[in-house]
């Protein structure tokens, strides 16, 4: 573990990353140290080699994330003393961007300390889930220029309901920016395994069909629609 020193530039005096964290979420609104806050994880620092670590941000779970609370509490399971695991599984399209300024109001550290950082995840014996993942660390580097470049057009937009779905019955309703007679529609794995492929009839630009997804299994799915030059995609959770 190799210390840095804090710069005294607080546009680059940041840690930023990318994470999922699926962990045991506690009660909406509980704190560390109640006794309905179960799990969590947390970044820490010391400025003395170790021997005192102080958060960076309060501890955190799944809860943070209406996403990854919904991909946590999709497929439960009973475990030891009647807990409820959670056998989800974290994928790439679930990383959220998180920023952790190492100046200002509330930070212990000054500029100038020389900091250790460590990333560090509480379970206890009981429930427990797929984890915390971290990509893209940087740490004291100035955030990237904003890259300035024409939107591509898109061919429309779908959307599911209910997601999550617990019968595997939901609707689909598309807007298309141009007539079509019919779009095509694949279901797929997480891993990109091909489930499912469709054939949607349009009235003009509009879509609006009922899809019996009943006999997949519970988990997370992606629905793709092939419109003209374009692949609108969405994420299904079946949570039975």
């Amino acid at each position: 573990m190799s210390p840095i020193r804090i710069k005294a530039n607080p546009d680059s005096a940041f840690i930023r990353f990318d994470e999922i964290v699926l962990v045991e979420p506690g009660n909406m609104g509980s704190h560390l140290g109640d006794a309905t806050f179960y799990d969590y994880v947390v970044v820490e620092g010391s400025s003395n080699n170790g021997q005192t670590w102080k958060p960076l941000l309060d501890p955190y779970s799944a809860n943070t994330r209406s996403e990854w609370l919904t991909a946590y509490n999709s497929d439960l399971a009973t475990g030891l003393y009647g807990e409820r695991n959670s056998k989800a599984n974290g994928y790439p399209a679930m990383y959220r961007r998180r920023e952790i300024a190492l100046l200002g109001q509330g930070s212990p550290f000054r500029a100038g300390d020389q900091l250790m950082i460590r990333f560090r995840l509480f379970a206890d014996q009981l429930s427990y889930g797929w984890g915390w993942a971290i990509d893209n660390l940087l740490i004291q580097a100035p955030p990237p220029a904003p890259v300035l470049a024409e939107e591509p057009i898109r061919e429309g937009s779908f959307k599911l309901y209910p997601n999550p779905v617990s019968n595997g019955v939901m609707q689909l309703e598309a807007e298309l920016l141009k007539p079509h007679a019919e779009v095509g529609l694949t279901v797929s794995s997480l891993s990109g395994q091909l489930i499912r492929k469709l054939t949607l009839k349009v009235n003009s630009k509009q879509i609006n069909e009922q899809l019996d997804l009943s006999q997949l299994p519970a988990g997370l799915y992606l629905l793709q629609m092939n419109v003209g030059d374009s692949i609108l995609t969405k994420k299904v959770i079946i949570a039975k």
